[in-house]
């Protein structure tokens, strides 16, 4: 009687055959190992039992499997095919627009496992700041909010003298990938300045934008009268309102 005896290098186990010298052999059911696909013997297993005990080694070839990272929006990354239980090196970190790399779902580990993996990539909305401003007009305090965000536009400054035209650039629907500042236009208010001559010659009103310098009109007569002067100072520039000024006289 000899023995065959089977070392598997980590597979499955497998019983030694005793068997009469000359018999038949049936050769085992092929080992088994996580990760490994099996190559063989190290030596043929021969038809009849030989005059001797012997040892077969098991030859084993490494699998490949496949780690796959969906980067959901981010920049591409190649999946890594690799030899089971060989050395990870992981990849670069994706990018996306408006958005801040927070990692993967899961664990990516240090040698490659027996079966193909898949990791998601993990993101943080980045935020942003809107800034106004508003040229003089009341104050609006900046909008800070996350990307891609419905922005939810401020109520329009108001300014003394003056109709608020809008924005110098719109503003987008959702929060862009960047600061923004927005700045106020304006368009001046026209305002009026009416004389009331009281008796005397007619001066024609004055309609002027404001803030405008005025150019007081020339004095008015009336027959059998000084003029005085008015009875409000002609300010220098445009106030933001209408203005009347009566004339005074003095009998002569």
């Amino acid at each position: 009687t000899y023995t065959l005896t089977f070392d598997t290098a980590g597979g499955s186990k497998i019983a030694p055959i005793k068997q009469k010298y000359a018999t038949v052999i049936t050769p085992p059911k092929n080992p088994t190992r996580t990760g490994f696909i099996f190559a063989g013997w190290d030596k043929t297993i021969p038809k009849y039992v030989q005059a001797k005990n012997m040892t077969f080694k098991a030859k084993w070839v490494a699998r490949t499997y496949t780690l796959t990272f969906d980067t959901a929006g981010g920049t591409e990354i190649a999946p890594i095919k690799q030899k089971y239980a060989t050395v990870i090196t992981p990849p670069k970190n994706p990018t996306r627009t408006g958005f801040i790399f927070a990692g993967w779902d899961k664990t990516i580990p240090k040698y490659v496992q027996a079966k193909n993996m898949t990791f998601k990539a993990k993101w943080v909305a980045r935020t942003y700041t809107l800034t106004f401003d508003t040229a003089g007009g009341t104050e609006i305090a900046p909008i800070k909010q996350k990307y891609a965000t419905v922005i939810t536009p401020p109520k329009n400054p108001t300014r003394t003298g003056f109709i608020f035209a809008g924005w110098d650039k719109t503003i987008p629907k959702y929060v862009q990938a960047k600061n923004m500042t927005f700045k106020a236009k304006w368009t001046p208010r026209t305002y009026t300045l009416t004389f009331d001559t009281a008796g005397g010659t007619e001066i024609a009103p004055i309609k002027q934008k404001y803030a405008t310098v005025i150019t007081p009109p020339k004095n008015p007569t009336r027959k059998g009268y000084t003029f005085v002067g008015w009875d409000k100072t002609i300010p220098q520039y445009v106030q933001a309102k209408n203005m009347t000024f009566t004339a005074i006289w003095k009998k002569k």
